[in-house]
């Protein structure tokens, strides 16, 4: 084309003759083709010997421990594949001797599986002795004997069963001792060590302290516990305003006002007491509640309540049977004087409401009255009579809220310096109806004599409930003569082995 540069065309040329591969490249290129993949190997089954996998678990521990790392060989070594030994103790040789020496546990205890290592003889006594008194169930005490002969005595030398009773309830301090009736005579004493009589002690004190411990944390309900009256520090009009009023649940009985009244005083910070009887030697007590009673027959309904209130609880000095109520205004403070009780327990000051309600005074904490005597302490005045111009303190009606631990617990109290036996009758939790009643001449002294203890109190409180408050009779109803209908006792009459 005109104006355009003709391209200037190039000769052809012959294609390229290829060069004469050397010997390298051929050498080279040889070893390329020739070169085969691996093939793997098939993969090994797994072993079904379970011997073998057991050694090489334990090889491997072993070897993280820095212990010889060689295989069982022998057919003993093969089955016996024993764990890695126990770490070194924290302590020295000579502090390790002088502790075991020293504590009633050995430091080194029976290992009851030969093959494996116990936790306590790994953590050592006291190391594990702390760790069982942080348990806060019995059930776990429990458990824990359970797991071995050597976790068993472990538990039963140290005493932890009593240990986590005194933590639920430390009322039980006051046991100078704990034993156990059994409802068949004694068997005649043979020789034995001092040993064996000491391992005897320590497994009786460990079935009475853990059945007391389960008791102790029992959910079972509630309900009055008081038996009768012992008397009050001052009475007012004497015997009509007494103190068996406050058993009645009303502050009226047949249109006519139902309390206990004290003494007038001048003194508004004078106290007044009530002394009870509950219906069992060992309750647990968790509340006491007290109604004010309110004058409604005086001009402006004043309500005679006490500032505060205070609860002690102990057992009697005196007797069974003699501190029962009197008739008589000097009797009764005999009755409750102090120096005739041994207070194993007072509670902190309560206010009080001056208002005309049942109130309700909760314990901090669930509380062992051992004995069965509780005082209520009315602490000051805030109400005067306008007749006389003169403090006065009325209650219409008390209860002890709790729950018995009798007949299978009882207390010993007969000893003059105040001390008590703690008696745990464990044939009592099977005594039939028709038992309670039976004296065949086959039962031990001691059995028959604290459940008659048992049974007396029961007589009395059912008798309490047939010819107790006027309120539960009826204008037709006879109380020395014809006995109230059986439908509104519940029964009691023929179902109570105690009647």
């Amino acid at each position: 084309m005109k104006g355009e540069r003709r391209r200037r065309a190039r000769p052809l040329r012959c294609a390229p003759q290829k060069r004469k591969p050397t010997t390298k490249a051929l050498a080279r290129k040889a070893k390329t083709h020739t070169h085969k993949k691996k093939e793997r190997k098939p993969r090994r089954k797994r072993d079904e010997r379970p011997w073998r996998r057991t050694a090489l678990r334990c090889v491997a521990s072993r070897w993280r421990l820095g212990v010889s790392s060689r295989l069982p060989t022998t057919k003993e070594e093969r089955r016996c594949a024993s764990p890695p030994p126990p770490p070194p103790p924290l302590l020295s040789s000579s502090r390790q001797a002088a502790r075991q020496k020293s504590s009633m546990v050995p430091v080194e205890m029976e290992v009851d599986d030969p093959r494996g290592w116990d936790f306590v003889d790994w953590v050592g006594p006291d190391a594990s002795a702390s760790i069982f008194r942080s348990l806060d169930d019995p059930a776990d005490i429990v458990r824990a004997a359970a797991v071995s002969r050597s976790w068993r005595r472990f538990v039963v030398e140290n005493e932890f069963s009593k240990g986590i009773c005194l933590r639920i309830c430390p009322e039980i301090a006051n046991f100078t001792s704990a034993e156990e009736v059994s409802r068949s005579p004694p068997q005649p004493p043979h020789a034995e060590s001092s040993h064996g009589v000491q391992r005897k002690a320590l497994e009786r004190d460990y079935r009475i302290y853990s059945y007391l411990s389960g008791a102790l944390v029992s959910t079972s309900p509630s309900m009055d516990c008081i038996l009768q009256c012992i008397g009050a520090s001052s009475t007012d009009n004497f015997p009509d305003e007494t103190i068996e009023n406050t058993l009645i649940p009303h502050d009226r009985v047949k249109h006519r006002p139902s309390y206990w009244s004290s003494g007038g005083h001048d003194d508004p910070d004078a106290p007044e007491t009530l002394t009870y009887r509950l219906n069992c030697d060992m309750c647990i007590v968790d509340e006491i509640k007290l109604q004010p009673f309110k004058a409604y027959f005086q001009y402006g309904h004043p309500i005679y309540s006490s500032k505060a209130v205070r609860f002690r609880m102990g057992h009697s000095k005196l007797p069974h049977g003699s501190d029962s109520f009197v008739t008589v205004e000097d009797e009764n403070l005999m009755a409750i004087a102090d120096e005739n009780y041994v207070w194993t327990y007072t509670s902190p000051e309560f206010p009080m409401l001056q208002e005309n309600v049942l109130q309700s005074f909760k314990l901090p904490r669930p509380v062992l009255c051992i004995g069965g005597i509780v005082k209520v302490e009315l602490l000051g005045r805030v109400q005067k009579q306008e007749a006389d111009d003169r403090y006065y303190i009325c209650i219409c009606h008390a209860q002890v809220r709790g729950r018995s631990l009798s007949p299978v617990f009882m207390v010993d109290t007969s000893d003059p310096a105040g001390y008590s036996v703690l008696k745990y009758l464990p044939d009592a939790k099977i005594l039939r109806s028709e038992d309670a009643m039976l004296d065949d001449g086959s039962e031990s002294l001691e059995w028959h004599s604290l459940v008659a203890r048992y049974r007396r109190m029961r007589h009395l409180a059912i008798m309490n409930v047939l010819l107790g408050p006027e309120e539960f009779m009826d204008e037709d109803d006879i109380i020395g003569g014809v006995l109230m209908d059986e439908d509104d006792l519940g029964g009691m009459l023929e179902d109570d082995p105690f009647v």
